[in-house]
């Protein structure tokens, strides 16, 4: 009977995830192709379905874990999708962020720079570990699941190398100033993501294992 209950909350749990993936992907279109339609739909439909998605969740868990009790593996499972849950809906809120920030940046009319194409790698990477994460959850996968951490090396260079690029662009032409701390912002916001990602490789670890491999 728990087993039930687990197999259809990891059900939803993974559809979740692939909500905001799909949100991630369509907020640096967005950006990428100066598409304000896009990332106003990101922000007026997808943010909201992820906020009442973490809500219904979230219930689920606390209800299976009133009813049955769980221990052990069961328990842990439980404690990991109420975790990845909280991690998930912050990836959608970061999201909504780089949208908001992809408008503003739009409205300056900037003209298109090799930083662009930085920009759309640190955010593939950024989704190839969302998508492994996830993917180690459903497939019990711990290696896959260890691999994520390690990748969050790459992104942590991107957001240092982004960063130096704005600080320098702000430092030459004082008129980039404010469109710069957007673009850095969206930077941090990729990295964040990236940070909630090896989270869930971390807590699939901690569910499959019992062991806590953070820090």
């Amino acid at each position: 009977m728990i087993e039930e209950h687990i197999n259809r909350l990891k059900g939803r749990i993974v559809s979740y995830t692939y909500h905001v993936e799909n949100m991630l992907k369509n907020s640096i279109k967005g950006l990428l192709e100066s598409d304000v339609r896009l990332l106003t739909s990101v922000i007026e439909i997808d943010e909201k379905e992820s906020n009442k998605l973490d809500n219904s969740i979230e219930k689920e868990c606390i209800a299976a874990i009133a009813q049955f009790s769980p221990k052990a593996m069961n328990l842990r499972t439980l404690l990991m999708i109420m975790k990845m849950n909280k991690d998930i809906e912050r990836m959608g809120d970061h999201c909504a962020n780089i949208c908001y920030n992809s408008l503003d940046i739009i409205k300056m009319e900037v003209s298109k720079s090799k930083f662009y194409k930085l920009i759309e790698q640190m955010s593939a990477e950024v989704q190839l570990m969302l998508k492994n994460s996830i993917e180690s959850f459903v497939n019990e996968d711990i290696e896959l699941a260890k691999s994520v951490r390690k990748r969050d090396e790459k992104v942590d260079k991107y957001q240092k190398d982004l960063t130096k690029y704005f600080i320098k662009k702000m430092k030459k032409k004082p008129d980039m100033v404010e469109c710069s701390l957007f673009f850095i912002k969206i930077v941090n916001n990729l990295e964040r993501i990236a940070d909630l990602s090896t989270n869930i490789a971390e807590d699939v670890v901690f569910a499959l294992e019992g062991k806590v491999i953070k820090h």
